[in-house]
């Protein structure tokens, strides 16, 4: 009993230790469930203190109440209590407005809570509460615009930390940046920036805010809408090394890259101005690497400026007639306040012989001295597209030689380019080489003597790396497009071209084809070129490029397409270019390529085919070539074409309606002047038209089913129908204008329209004579071929009648009979073949026959072996069955009959 007394006792204990853990546990939870309930009270009596008609006017217990929310409230407000906030501020707000300044303290206190996390019960609950943080976030805006500096610093800090995550990083919660779009934050800002005179702590905080807020593109845009930019160009002027500059640049960064039309409002000499005061502070005083920096992105943002091109003036904009009247404001501005020629001068004040009062802090050889260097080179290049700053920049002492001077390879120990390193130096050649292709077009004459282009060739000859020759021959691309670059390169860049074309092996894709496409240009219009090819086998080179290969599907520019405009420029025109592209192929070739290349190529290939086909020689060869597939004429594979692209077409219609939910264009809508654009340079019909025309519509009909000869007929009236489509829009037009021909232009447009009228019904009527000749033509086949069926069933019933006939009547019983007797009758079957034969002959008779074989019966030895030979009407024992013997001459007489018959 003690030992049960003792073991019951501990069990005891231990459920009252288990039952105090769990009293601990539910007490620090009740605990905490009373701690909300008191806290949300404190709200509702909060809310009372400041609605209440009797206390209304407790000031000091108020402001009371609103500290010990503070206290109480220090991690953060409920969501659940956003309600109840949104009343406090207001009218804690209206408080302040009313000069009680008692309320600003606790009000701050408030705000800063606010920049705390709001505390979630259950996971969703933030979700659920859009509209509540909505009208918050709302609210807490609202104090931006106030006229103390604490409440706007708290209220701008609340919201720097609700436009921001917990890492610092840009909030990127869909429903948060819908609640930021939303708010008046940026409206407020604006506001507080229109007054002036802000306290620079209160400027620094809502820059701040402002650069939280332009990392979005919506919000970006908003900041433009609103005028910010204006103010954040005006703060750069604190000083380079003010934090207010940094961030100022930072959020013009910013909107420049998110959104497109802020150029547009920063395009003004006051930007100008302020930009080139700034730049010029820092190259004069900016040393620290900090400082370099900040100059580096201030050249971007200018090169933004530099880039976008606004529009000056608006316009009535139409779908037939599109003016656009762009003008870069920025430019001007920049020659004006001499930012053009500080950007010339420190950009080649190492190249230069001039002495210039550049400090050498910014000329030395450091990333941010040298990623300077480059983006000025950028800018002045965006510049040079304004007629007057190209006129300063060509008449500049040292940019344009300075940029030769980094590819001549006579100056490879100039201090210029000896104080780079060779990965710096290599860069730096790739800029010049790309600075040039923009700026040669504007000034040929200059670079022609500075001796660029013997340079160029001299520096691509040298070079192995792929960049810096691929930079030389897009340069050499645009230099051979000016009048007389081609005469100079001459030869020479001609042979280097072909080399680089022909060897494969040694030059990727890229230089082979940049290298074509000099050539291209080096031979076009110009018959010298065009001979040195064909002198140097250059053709051969060029014909081997015109194939579609699998590698060419997924080029963004397949090397087909740049050989097929090789041919146009080299060969067409030229008849002895012509003799040796019709020997080596080459028609037959761009027949291939046209067989398998896709539509977008198919317009240049047709074209050239068109042009070369003026040779007489070439157009015969085409006539009798055949695809190499089907082998048929080119005819059949042009009518190919002209139903894929009108398949072609019918997609684009559909998917027009199906994905935008409207009609594609039709030609029949068209306007005139529309229309001859569509069919002379976006219409496929066209060409293949035209290259049919000189083809000739009769060289293979023949070999055409019906339905390839009715297309063909379409197309040969293609032209007829679509000259009538043109007359209707010429009426349309002019009925539209109000325009009222005098009578004979109107005879004459009735006329052509009547005529046009009568060719579209004579097409129509010559199809359904096609299609009527077409069904009478099937069904004569179809009766000759039943015909030729009966004749066929006819003659093998004669041939077997008359086979049944010249056979004997039973041939099996013949070969039968004939074996038997083979085995018992030997002599009678040799003496019945010998009379057989006489009688064949024609020297024996049946009356001998028969006197031969009575003979032969008669014979002793006969009958001796007749007698033996039992007969079928007894068994072997010579005994019949009722006890008598039959003589077997009866079978010996059926065998004679048988034989006679």
């Amino acid at each position: 009993m003690a030992g049960q007394g003792g073991g019951g006792g501990e069990g005891a204990q231990g459920a009252v230790g288990g039952s105090r853990r769990d009293v601990e546990k539910q007490g620090k939870t009740t605990k905490q469930d009373e701690d909300d309930v008191v806290k949300r009270d404190m709200l509702s009596t909060l809310v009372m203190l400041l609605t209440n008609k009797h206390s209304a006017e407790l000031y000091d217990r108020q402001v009371k109440t609103l500290m010990r929310i503070s206290k109480a409230y220090s991690d953060g407000f409920f969501i659940a209590d956003i309600h109840k906030l949104v009343q406090i501020f207001k009218h804690v707000g209206g408080r302040v407005d009313q000069g009680m300044t008692e309320f600003v303290e606790p009000l701050c206190d408030l705000l800063n809570i606010c920049s705390k996390p709001f505390v979630k019960q259950i996971a969703s609950e933030e979700y659920r509460n859009f509209d509540s943080l909505s009208e918050i976030v709302q609210v807490i805006c609202s104090f931006i615009s106030s006229k103390i500096p604490e409440i706007q610093l708290s209220a701008a800090a609340a919201m720097i930390a609700y436009s921001t995550t917990d890492e610092g990083l840009p909030a990127s919660i869909s429903f948060r940046n819908q609640i930021l779009e939303s708010s008046s934050a940026i409206e407020n800002i604006g506001q507080v920036f229109q007054r002036g005179e802000l306290d620079k702590k209160v400027l620094l905080q809502l820059l701040q805010l402002l650069l939280e807020l332009s990392r979005r593109n919506e919000l970006a845009a908003q900041i433009s809408q609103q005028n910010c930019l204006e103010y954040a160009v005006e703060a750069l002027l604190h000083g380079f090394k003010s934090h207010i500059c940094v961030i100022s640049v930072e959020i013009l960064w910013n909107c420049m890259e998110n959104v497109p039309s802020a150029a547009e409002r920063l395009g003004t000499k006051r930007t100008a101005d302020v930009f080139a005061q700034v730049i010029t502070d820092l190259l004069k005083e900016g040393y620290r690497s900090q400082d370099k920096e900040l100059r580096n992105e201030l050249l971007l943002v200018l090169h933004y400026l530099a880039e976008k091109v606004v529009i000056s003036s608006p316009c009535q904009i139409s779908d037939a007639d599109y003016v656009s009247a762009l003008q870069d404001k920025i430019h001007e501005f920049f020659i004006a306040n001499g930012f053009l020629e500080t950007l010339l001068t420190t950009s080649s004040a190492s190249e230069s012989e001039v002495r210039n009062d550049v400090k050498s802090s910014v000329l030395t050889s450091s990333s941010e001295d040298f990623e300077m260097k480059r983006t000025m080179m950028h800018i002045i290049c965006l510049l040079s597209e304004n007629p007057a700053c190209m006129d300063r920049i060509k008449q500049h002492h040292s940019f344009i030689p300075g940029l030769v001077l980094h590819l001549d390879e006579r100056y490879v120990n100039h201090l210029a380019r000896k104080k780079f390193s060779r990965q710096q130096q290599r860069q730096l050649q790739i800029e010049c080489l790309s600075s040039l292709v923009i700026l040669v077009p504007k000034f040929p004459d200059l670079f022609i003597q500075l001796g660029g282009l013997a340079i160029i060739l001299q520096f691509l000859s040298e070079q192995s790396e792929e960049s810096l020759r691929s930079g030389c021959l897009r340069l050499l691309i645009q230099c051979a497009k000016l009048p007389g670059f081609q005469e100079e390169l001459g030869g020479k860049a001609v042979a280097m071209m072909i080399s680089l074309v022909k060897e494969q092996s040694m030059h990727p894709f890229h230089i082979r084809q940049d290298a074509l496409s000099v050539l291209a240009r080096l031979c076009e219009n110009c018959p010298a070129n065009q001979n040195i090819v064909s002198a140097l086998e250059g053709l051969d080179a060029l014909i081997e490029n015109i194939e579609w290969t699998v590698e060419e599907t997924i080029r963004m520019e397949p090397m087909s397409l740049t050989a097929v405009d090789a041919v146009w420029c080299i060969v067409c025109g030229n008849r002895e270019n012509e003799r040796l592209f019709e020997q080596k192929g080459g028609l037959e070739a761009l027949v291939l390529l046209l067989d398998k290349c896709p539509r977008f190529l198919q317009f240049l290939v047709v074209s050239c085919m068109c042009q070369l086909v003026e040779n007489q020689g070439l157009l015969e060869q085409l006539r009798t070539l055949r695809e190499p597939v089907a082998n048929k004429a080119v005819t059949h594979l042009l009518i190919r074409l002209w139903r894929e692209e009108e398949d072609y077409i019918l997609q684009e219609e559909r998917k027009e309606l199906e994905i935008r939910g409207v009609n594609l264009r039709r030609e029949e809508d068209m306007r005139s002047g529309e229309l001859v654009e569509h069919l002379t340079l976006k219409n496929l019909h066209t060409k293949i038209h035209s290259l049919l025309v000189k083809l000739g519509f009769d060289t293979a009909r023949d070999e055409l089913d019906t339905e390839e000869k009715k297309k063909l007929f379409q197309i040969e009236k293609y032209l007829q129908a679509h000259e009538a489509t043109l007359w209707q829009a010429f009426n349309k037009e002019l009925a539209e204008e109000g325009i009222r021909p005098v009578t004979p232009d109107r005879r004459i447009l009735e006329r052509r329209v009547d005529e046009n009228m009568a060719a579209q019904e004579e097409l129509e009527e010559q199809l359904e004579n096609m299609d009527a000749q077409h069904e009478a033509g099937e069904q004569e086949e179809l009766r000759q071929f039943f015909q030729q069926i009966h004749q066929e069933e006819l003659a093998r019933k004669n041939t077997v009648k008359r086979v049944s006939q010249a056979l004997p009547t039973s041939t099996r019983t013949k070969i039968i009979v004939d074996s038997h007797k083979s085995q018992i009758y030997p002599p009678l079957i040799a003496t019945t073949r010998g009379l057989e034969e006489k009688t064949n002959d024609g020297r024996g008779s049946r009356t001998e026959r028969k006197d031969n074989v009575e003979e032969f019966l008669r014979d002793s030895a006969t009958s001796k072996l007749v007698a033996s030979r039992p007969t079928s009407a007894r068994p072997k024992s010579g005994k019949s069955v009722e006890g008598s013997q039959t003589p077997a001459g009866a079978g010996v007489n059926a065998a004679i009959a048988l034989r006679a018959s």
